[in-house]
Formats: structure tokens, C-alpha cells, sequence
């Protein structure tokens, strides 16, 4: 029965060509991850998705959209068909690569009111907070047009727009103009930088800091705040008059820190400094996460 609910959702969101294909390299050749890169990610979240009892459709030729996701299994997600954001849904909604840290936050002392997902990309994260946090306003920094254009997507066809905010700008330590650069050529690498990077820039963005958002959106305290800004958390985390700043009125940090840019246990330091405890989760290949709360919220057993 599993093996037919797997059939049956990629033969809802491939073209006949495709489903045949993935079928005959996957199965009969075993060469799939050689033949076709982007099916063999796409075979391996359907799967996924399939075994979790989401519910798939192709939408156009460019997307999926994807339902009963969440907590609650109530959201919906646009994500593109041929992109990493397979890779990014997977993360939150299949591997619950934030999971543990949530429900540390849950069982502190002081609720949750406001959110700042500071490198939103397409959503997958503010609809994750979401699902943990359904009282929370989150307020979701992207500065890369089709991202945020997908991002105000999700959060619509989610009837979300009173809870979710969107600005199109990037974090940074002032308010600024600065390029936007690309990493790579996949949807998420993307940052901004001052100097010392060579990467292709694509477009010139605004910034703007955790203390601009607070004052437009009358936040008193920042319940959680997720950075993930492809190396840029350097300048943030090392600019220490301005961090201090920041730390007063926040409680919890989720931060991925991106090695190439600043070293974990430098990151760590930092947080530390500004009066958080911290702990690290370390996983090959990819960014460390570093989870920071202060003392005196400590979460309980």
C-alpha cells in the first residue's frame, strides 16, 4: 500500500515523460542521481511527502502545491517543481530540523508574541513558526524578488496576511543600500555583503535592522528570532554595539551560521557575550544551527 500511495503521488506531479522516466532510471537502470539530478530530488520528496500523508498536485508546470501540512495539518505551500525548495520544505515539514528547539521555547517562561524570520525565502519556515506559534506575528525579511514574490504567495493562500508580514529588504546592522548577490544558482544562496565576496550581483536591495522592525511594527520584545542570511550573520553578530541593542529585547535566536563566513564556536561566543546561553547542533555539509535563550527564560524539563 505504501509503494502504490508513492506511485500515485508522482504520477500526480510528473508529465508522462517524467514518470516513466524516473520509474525506468530509479528502478531498472539505478542511475536516476546520474541521469537527472533534479527528478532524483524530486522522486526523493515525494516520498517523503507521500510517507508523512501530505497531499501533492501539480500546479502549472511550474510548481506543486503541496496541503495538509503543520502542526495541525491545515497549511498549504507553493514550492517550485525543479528547485531546492524540496530541499528547504523537507528541512522544516519531513526532518523537523527545528523541532527540538520549538519545543524547548514552548515549555519556557514567557510566551511567544512576535516572530522575526529573517531570510523568509519562500515561507517554509514563517508557516512552520506558524503552525508552533498560531498567536504569534511574524514579521519575514527576503530580499530576493522571486522568493518574495512566492513568499507573499504562500502566506495569502494561506489567508494569513493579518498574522504574517513580508518586507522585501535584507538584514544588516544599518539602513542601507546594498547588492544582492548570488551564490549559487539555486533559490536559496543569496546574500547581501560589503566587500570581500566576488559572487555575481543581481540586484541592489534595501536593508534594515531588528530595531527598524520592532519601532514600524510596535513590537515590545522579539519572542523568537530565526536568522538564516547566508553568512551575512557576521556582520550582524560582530557589529557589538548594535547586537547588545538587539539582545535586550529578544529572547530566543535561532541562527544557522554559515562556517565559511564565521566560525560556529565565533558565533557562539558572541551570543554568549550579549547574555544568551547557547547550545550547537553541527550537521555535515550544511550550516550549524546554534539555538541561544537567555538564563532567566531558561526552558524547563
Amino acid at each position: 500500500m505504501k509503494h502504490l500511495k508513492r506511485i500515485y503521488t508522482l504520477w500526480r506531479v510528473t508529465t508522462l515523460h517524467e514518470f516513466y522516466f524516473i520509474l525506468f532510471h530509479h528502478f531498472i537502470t539505478a542511475s536516476l542521481y546520474k541521469k537527472d539530478i533534479q527528478l532524483q530530488r524530486l522522486l526523493i520528496f515525494v516520498v517523503a511527502c507521500a510517507d508523512k500523508g501530505y497531499r501533492l498536485k501539480l500546479q502549472g508546470k511550474e510548481f506543486i502545491h503541496v496541503s495538509g501540512i503543520g502542526k495541525k495539518r491545515n497549511l498549504n505551500i507553493l514550492v517550485r517543481k525543479y528547485t531546492r525548495d524540496l530541499l528547504v520544505f523537507e528541512g522544516f515539514f519531513v526532518s523537523d530540523d527545528y523541532q527540538a528547539y520549538i519545543e524547548k521555547i514552548q515549555k519556557g517562561k514567557e510566551g511567544v508574541k512576535y516572530i522575526i524570520d529573517a531570510g523568509a525565502n519562500i515561507g517554509c519556515a514563517a508557516l512552520y513558526l506558524h503552525s508552533y506559534f498560531p498567536d504569534a506575528r511574524i514579521i519575514c525579511i527576503e530580499p530576493e524578488i522571486s522568493n518574495f514574490s512566492l513568499l507573499k504567495q504562500n502566506i495569502a493562500i494561506n489567508h494569513l496576511e493579518d498574522y504574517i508580514k513580508c518586507e522585501r529588504k535584507a538584514l544588516w546592522n544599518k539602513i542601507t543600500d546594498l547588492p544582492l548577490r548570488r551564490i549559487d544558482y539555486s533559490h536559496d544562496g543569496f546574500h547581501v555583503m560589503e566587500e570581500g565576496v566576488t559572487h555575481e550581483v543581481i540586484d541592489q536591495v534595501k536593508t534594515c535592522t531588528v530595531l527598524e522592525l520592532m519601532d514600524t511594527y510596535q513590537v515590545d520584545v522579539i519572542g523568537l528570532l530565526k536568522i538564516d542570511i547566508e553568512g551575512a550573520e557576521k556582520v550582524l553578530l560582530t557589529d557589538e554595539t548594535h547586537f547588545l541593542k538587539l539582545a535586550e529585547k529578544t529572547n530566543f535566536i535561532l541562527l544557522e551560521v554559515h562556517q565559511e563566513h564565521i566560525a560556529e564556536d565565533t558565533a557562539a561566543a558572541c551570543l554568549q557575550k550579549a547574555g544568551f546561553c547557547t547550545s550547537i547542533t553541527s550537521v555535515y555539509g550544511q550550516p550549524s544551527l546554534v539555538f541561544a535563550y537567555k538564563p532567566e527564560l531558561e526552558p524547563s524539563n
